[in-house]
C-alpha cells in the first residue's frame, strides 16, 4: 500500500483560537492566562455562575414573555451566549465590552453562534454617557490576564499584562439609563472597579425594571453600592466570590441557602 505524504505540518501562530464550550463556540486569545486558559483546559468559564443566574432569573421572572439581560464587561462572550439561550420566550442580550480588541472577539463569538438576539456595544459603561476614557494600549500577543484590565484606578488592583509604550486607546462611556430599556431582568457587571459607576448610571433602570444584579465587589466602592441597594430595597448575598448576588426584596419566597447576607 502506498502511503500518501500529507505534506508539511503547519503550526499556526495566530493569536486567536475557537474553542468549544457548553454554551457554544467562543473565540479566545491563546495568550490569555485566565479566561482563555480555563476555556482551553476545562471547556468553559464560570459555568456554576451562569447556572446560578439562570436559576435566579427564572425564579424571579419565569412567567414573563420578554426579558432583557445586560452583560456589562462581557469579555469574549462566555456569559452572553449562555444568557441568549435562557428559558424565556423572548430574550434580548446587550453585551458591553470596552477593550477594542476583546470587543472584536466578542462580536466574532456572537456571530459564530448566530445569535441575532445579542447586541454588542463597544463602550465603557459608567455613570454618564459621552465621556472618553484613555488608557495605555495592551499587548495582546504577550501573556496576560486581559479580563482584569482596569479602565480607571481601582482598589485592590490585580491587572497583569504588558502595556505598549507610547500607544493609547480611547473608549467612550455610556450610562445604562440613557438606553431607556424597559424590561431589564438581569444585570451582570464585571467592570474591574467601575461597578459603582455602572450602578450610578442605572438607578432609573433599577427602579423601573427591578432586575437581578450580579457584580464583583472587591475593587469598587462597595460601601456606596451597599447603601444604594439598601435604598432600593434589594436583598444581597455573597455568592460565587468575589461576587454579590442581589435581587428585589419583594421576592420574599426566594432563598439562597448557605449564602452569607451582605448585611449580616
Amino acid at each position: 500500500m502506498v502511503q500518501q505524504n500529507p505534506g508539511p505540518r503547519i503550526v499556526s501562530e495566530r493569536r486567536n483560537l475557537i474553542r468549544e464550550t457548553a454554551y457554544g463556540p467562543v473565540i479566545v486569545n491563546r495568550h490569555d492566562t485566565v479566561i482563555g486558559h480555563w476555556i482551553a483546559h476545562d471547556g468553559g468559564w464560570e459555568k456554576d455562575e451562569i447556572e446560578l443566574l439562570r436559576w435566579i432569573t427564572s425564579a424571579c421572572y419565569g412567567s414573563e414573555q420578554q426579558v432583557e439581560i445586560l452583560d456589562i464587561g462581557a469579555n469574549v462572550g462566555t456569559h452572553a451566549i449562555a444568557f441568549a439561550r435562557f428559558p424565556f420566550p423572548r430574550v434580548t442580550v446587550h453585551a458591553f465590552e470596552a477593550q477594542r480588541i476583546v470587543f472584536q472577539m466578542l462580536a466574532g463569538t456572537i456571530a459564530l453562534n448566530a445569535l441575532d438576539n445579542v447586541y454588542c456595544h463597544h463602550n465603557a459603561v459608567s455613570s454618564s454617557s459621552g465621556e472618553v476614557i484613555e488608557i495605555a494600549a495592551i499587548d495582546y500577543d504577550a501573556p496576560g490576564d486581559f479580563g482584569s484590565l482596569e479602565l480607571e484606578p481601582a482598589r485592590n488592583s490585580d491587572f497583569v499584562a504588558k502595556r505598549i509604550a507610547d500607544s493609547m486607546e480611547r473608549i467612550r462611556t455610556v450610562a445604562i439609563d440613557e438606553l431607556a430599556l424597559q424590561s431589564v431582568r438581569l444585570m451582570k457587571i464585571d467592570t474591574e472597579g467601575m461597578e459603582h459607576k455602572v450602578l450610578a448610571g442605572a438607578v432609573q433602570t433599577l427602579e423601573r425594571s427591578r432586575p437581578v444584579l450580579f457584580f464583583e465587589y472587591t475593587k469598587t466602592d462597595f460601601e456606596w453600592v451597599r447603601a444604594l441597594l439598601r435604598h432600593l430595597e434589594y436583598r444581597s448575598y455573597y455568592a460565587q466570590r468575589p461576587n454579590v448576588l442581589a435581587f428585589p426584596a419583594e421576592f420574599t419566597d426566594i432563598e439562597l441557602k448557605g449564602a452569607q447576607s451582605v448585611e449580616s
